[in-house]
């Protein structure tokens, strides 16, 4: 899915992306696409693509000139931080860990090769939410549930998979229940149709303060696709950490 390809002149082709769409058509220099967003919560579990079709139905079709003759569909992150609200709370006890698998709904762009974006969208259409302490302090990121998706993702997918690390080194018991995550120093990997970010590490010292970072490193098999802005995640979010954590215990 995530490859270049030469698509042949005058003829439609299809991603099916967990129940969202993607159609392009090529005619000359002339790009077609039709696209098809869904609410994350209808996500299902297949995607493939892509593959000729039939035209697409009761779909707005756009239209982009570049000078090119391979495609490929590029998966990214929400340019917003993903406020990640656990359905079950993260109970930690002093001095242990937890895993817990990600799977991020991305941003996808239709490039040519060389990068020129012939269009980009958001095939899981997820709630704003604003976070802080007031309408001044605060800034609006996209709300996800977790456990996400609802269900149980195997062979090829859109989603982008990841891991958090919970590290509790204080002596007090730790309840978690939602996580603000910025992704502006996470790249994008992919293998065949699976793709992968890194593994993101929050520890917890003795003072109570909260180091986030992203566990550098390729995952086995897998390879980049673009290089992610490197903006300092873990800095940017030990300033606001306050909206890491909601409660911990006996404080």
């Amino acid at each position: 899915m995530w490859k270049c390809f030469e698509p042949e002149e005058a003829r439609w082709y299809h991603w099916n992306l967990n129940g969202a769409e993607v159609y392009l058509r090529r005619e000359g220099d002339e790009w077609r696409t039709a696209l098809r967003s869904v609410l994350f919560q209808e996500a299902t579990p297949s995607a493939d693509g892509p593959e000729p079709d039939r035209a697409p139905r009761n779909l707005p079709e756009y239209s982009a000139v570049g000078v090119g003759r391979q495609v490929v569909l590029r998966p990214w992150f929400y340019e917003k931080p993903y406020c990640v609200n656990f359905r079950d709370r993260i109970r930690l006890m002093p001095e242990t860990e937890t895993r817990l698998d990600l799977a991020l709904p991305p941003v996808l762009r239709l490039e040519l090769a060389g990068g020129l974006e012939l269009t980009r969208f958001t095939p899981f259409l997820l709630p704003e939410t604003w976070s802080g302490e007031d309408t001044m302090s605060g800034f609006l990121g996209v709300s996800l549930s977790v456990p996400s998706p609802p269900w149980s993702v195997t062979g090829a997918s859109s989603f982008i998979h990841g891991e958090i690390i919970f590290r509790n080194q204080t002596k007090t018991i730790l309840d978690i229940d939602r996580l603000v995550l910025y992704t502006d120093s996470l790249n994008v990997y992919k293998k065949e149709g699976d793709l992968r970010c890194e593994t993101v590490v929050v520890d917890t010292n003795s003072n109570g303060e909260l180091r986030i970072n992203p566990r550098p490193g390729t995952p086995d098999g897998y390879e980049a696709i673009p290089v992610a802005r490197k903006n300092g995640m873990g800095n940017i979010l030990i300033r606001r950490s306050a909206d890491l954590i909601k409660n911990i215990a006996g404080r």
